[in-house]
């Protein structure tokens, strides 16, 4: 359908399997990590500063496999 010259989509459904990547799943663990050690840090005997240190160091790799080891390459990832 056009509207004014312009193409409007008809179908905005969200699509797991094409709209969420392994790159998003990069994204997500960073602040999950933070949350779930935070969260360790008060449920058990734990330093908060050990546990944002882990929740660094899991962030951390998630950057680094996302971004050095095997980056985006303009066609979905690897």
């Amino acid at each position: 359908m056009t509207t004014r010259g312009i193409d409007t989509p008809t179908d905005h459904r969200f699509d797991l399997e094409t709209d969420f990547d392994r790159y998003d799943l990069h994204l997500a663990s960073i602040p999950l990590a933070f949350l779930v050690t935070a969260g360790a840090s008060l449920l058990a005997d734990i330093a908060l500063e050990f546990a944002l240190v882990m929740a660094s160091l899991v962030g951390l790799v998630a950057m680094l496999d996302g971004m050095v080891l095997r980056p985006p390459n303009g066609h979905g990832g690897v």
